[in-house]
Parts: C-alpha cells; structure tokens; sequence
C-alpha cells in the first residue's frame, strides 16, 4: 500500500511538471502576440477566432489534471494546440490526428498531456526549418493489450534537427516522458516505451517518427 501510494505521488509531481512544461510563459507570450498583432492589423474576426481556441485549450488543461483523461478529450486539447501552432506557424504544416475505428475513444483512457511535447518537438525541430511546407500525423491503434501513439513529420529528421537545437526545454519535456512511462509500466505491469525513428528513403532523412506504447485502459 506504502509503494502503490508513493507511486501515485510520484506520477502526481510529474503531472504537474508535464503541466507547467505545456503551459510555458514562452507559449502564452507567443499567443498574446498573435492576439495583438491580429487586433492591430484590424483582423478582428480571426482575433475573435483565436481567442476562443486559446480560451478553450487553457480550461481544459486546467480542469484535466487527473492520470488519466479520455481519448476524446486528449485528441481535441491536441487538435486545440495544433490550430493554435499552424497560426504561429502561418500555416508551415498540414496536420491528420488517426484513430482506428476499433477504438472507442470516449471509453479508452491515455495519460494526460502525455504527447503535446512530442508534437511540439515535430513543429519546432521538424517541419518548421524545412523550404517547404511539412505535414504531421498524429495516430493512435489497438496492438493486443497495448495502445501505440505515433507521431510522425515529413521534416528534416533526427540529425539534422539536433544540429539546430536551441533549447533544453525538449529535452526536459522528453524526460519527463520517460519518467512517467516508467511508473505507468510500474503500475500497469505492461511494458512502456518510447521510440525515436529516422525516417529514410535511399540515404536521405523524409522526417521522424516517435512511437509511444502504453497499456490499453477503458473505463469501466
């Protein structure tokens, strides 16, 4: 009982630092900027438009602070994010969130915020530097008793993203991944990973993919 109430302590803390990581002073500067640069072109209407995502994506990872949140509510926070990004981005990717039909995605459960991060590292590292305008595929599928995430871009691909880096605050968002893999694999008794796959075609990088494996839960 000691260890099972240690653990959930543990995955708590790294909850919220997943949670301050997703709400970072730099992402909220950048939206504030977008909202005044559109009032100052007098772009009212997409102002209007941006403020409301924003609102939203910020009350449903407020009240959303539990282990686990449905499918449903983590792919809409992350297609919040992403329509967020591409206006950061003007538009520099396309993006396609996949479920598979035998999923019930009101039903299954995934670890909150767990794949923000991730995709984040795509927009910035991945498609961002390309000449031409990239594309992310986000897809989640049933494998047994496990369910495999994946994250895939069309950019510039593992080396030569390295190269360009900046920040740690990937890094640190990765980490902390792992970490929570780890205490969910503890919990679960499944096995947890994380994958990091360049993406080749004849010698050349077409991009990355990032593949996260954790247990398939539902709610009873």
């Amino acid at each position: 009982e000691k260890k099972s109430i240690l653990l959930e302590n543990q995955m708590l803390a790294l909850e919220q630092k997943a949670l301050r990581l997703q709400m970072n002073p730099h992402f909220i500067f950048n939206a504030l900027n977008t909202i005044k640069g559109y009032y100052s072109e007098g772009n009212v209407q997409e102002a209007s438009n941006y403020i409301s995502n924003f609102s939203k994506l910020l009350r449903l990872l407020l009240e959303n602070v539990d282990q686990y949140i449905s499918l449903f509510l983590e792919v809409e926070m992350l297609d919040l994010y992403l329509q967020l990004t591409q206006v950061r981005y003007h538009n520099k990717f396309d993006y396609q969130i996949v479920i598979d039909e035998s999923l019930e995605v009101k039903e299954t459960v995934v670890p909150t915020l767990l794949l923000q991060p991730i995709i984040e590292n795509a927009v910035i590292h991945g498609v961002s530097p390309k000449s031409t305008k990239g594309k992310i595929i986000i897809s989640f599928h049933k494998k047994e008793n496990s369910l495999i995430c994946s994250v895939k871009d069309d950019g510039i691909g593992i080396k030569a993203s390295q190269k360009l880096k900046k920040t740690q605050h990937n890094s640190k968002a990765i980490s902390i991944i792992k970490e929570r893999l780890e205490l969910i694999e503890l919990q679960e008794k499944v096995t947890c990973n994380i994958q990091f796959v360049d993406l080749v075609n004849k010698d050349k990088s077409i991009g990355t993919e990032v593949i996260v494996t954790i247990p398939h839960k539902i709610i009873w």
